[in-house]
């Protein structure tokens, strides 16, 4: 096999990312019948193709997959290389890649980032914010060495770790001029009246829900409000009459907002929270401090 690039294996990349050539060359800053040379040639050296051509766009092969997969393996060893070294090398560093769950971020995550940048201040943290549905599948393809959110009925491949550190209680909430506000009668059949407000990637809460009303043969509530960002449905949730569905960490912020707990059993919701990350990282010293701050704090987080 003749000698390889690193930049064909940045364009297989970018193509693999995108699914697109036009979208890929411009991700790689090159031209297009550039970086469809430069595939040719891995495709060439490889004996076989790495993708498929279609209408669609391009997508990976078996070949193709696989390759994707050890190349991923390679740069996440190379990473872990770097940070393993340079703890031996004072003033060295490395990057660590983590995903947040977005009730997490908002208060605990940054209090366990401030204390681990005071040990390693020369290793880089990129953070990632999202719900867990979405961080797993970027940790399973290896964007992620970790994760600090809620594990709570996750399934994963036998050769991640999951350490469950705290628990937290799910309530729905409202504005405290809402007509539910303050009620100690509510009923199920009160809240299936109204709106409700949820993040539009979380199709576990939204699968909860929908268990929850049809057990109870009552109708589905409608969810008028998907958003991305907590800060929206904190908003839409003090303005507005919709229901939402928060876990007790966000409290303070809900209060802040005017935004009280109804009276209400939803003990059935509560939330296992924690880390899942790859056992081998535990091999390396950062990630074991980080792991540790994480759960020291988060235990202190945990609400009664």
């Amino acid at each position: 096999m003749r000698y390889l690039f690193s930049r064909q294996f940045d364009h297989f990349r970018a193509v693999c990312a995108t699914g697109n050539q036009r979208q890929a060359a411009a991700r790689a800053g090159i031209s297009q019948p550039a970086l469809s040379k430069s595939i040719h040639l891995l495709e060439q050296n490889f004996g076989t193709e790495l993708f498929e051509r279609s209408p669609k766009g391009m997508i990976p092969t078996k070949a193709g997959r696989l390759l994707a997969e050890r190349m991923a393996r390679m740069e996440r060893e190379a990473r872990y290389a770097e940070l393993e070294v340079g703890g031996l090398v004072e003033g060295t560093g490395g990057t660590i890649y983590i995903g947040t769950g977005l009730a997490w971020s908002w208060k605990h995550v940054p209090v366990v980032l401030s204390k681990f940048h005071a040990e390693f201040p020369n290793v880089i943290i990129e953070a990632v914010n999202g719900i867990t549905d979405v961080l797993l599948p970027r940790l399973l393809n290896g964007d992620l060495d970790l994760i600090i959110s809620d594990v709570h009925d996750i399934a994963l491949p036998p050769e991640f770790v999951v350490e469950k550190t705290w628990h937290v209680r799910r309530r729905a909430w409202v504005r405290s001029g809402h007509p539910l506000a303050g009620r100690n009668d509510v009923t199920w059949a009160d809240l299936a009246e109204f709106q409700w407000a949820g993040h539009n990637a979380d199709v576990r809460l939204t699968g909860l829900i929908a268990r929850h009303f049809q057990s109870l043969d009552l109708p589905l509530p409608t969810i008028i409000l998907r958003a991305s960002s907590l800060m929206t449905i904190l908003g839409m949730l003090a303005g507005s009459d919709l229901v939402g569905i928060l876990s007790d960490n966000l409290s303070a912020e809900a209060h802040q907002r005017g935004i009280v707990p109804l009276d209400i059993d939803t003990n059935g919701w509560d939330l296992e929270a924690g880390v899942v990350y790859r056992p081998e990282v535990m091999d390396i010293r950062p990630f074991r401090r980080l792991l540790s701050i994480t759960k020291t704090e988060t235990n202190g987080f945990a609400p009664a």
